[in-house]
């Protein structure tokens, strides 16, 4: 599935570019198990990366304060 490879190539490229994602110390900022959202907090040295996952599939509306969305699997 070319979809699926090119969603898995920005991930890598992002977590190559940003090692927050992979060493950084991790914070559980919100957890609801009705909406299916999982928000996690890494934080390296000067580097902060807000992660969210939509564990259940449905449209969510995420806003962003500040900083860019690095990969999305889905709508803006």
């Amino acid at each position: 599935d070319k979809e699926m490879f090119a969603w898995y190539r920005k991930l890598i490229a992002a977590r190559k570019e940003y090692p927050a994602i992979t060493e950084g110390d991790v914070t559980l900022c919100e957890c609801d198990d009705e909406q299916g959202i999982l928000t996690l907090e890494r934080v390296l040295q000067e580097e902060t990366v807000h992660i969210v996952f939509d564990l259940k599939k449905f449209i969510i509306e995420i806003k962003v304060m500040r900083g860019e969305v690095l990969v999305c699997d889905g709508v803006l």
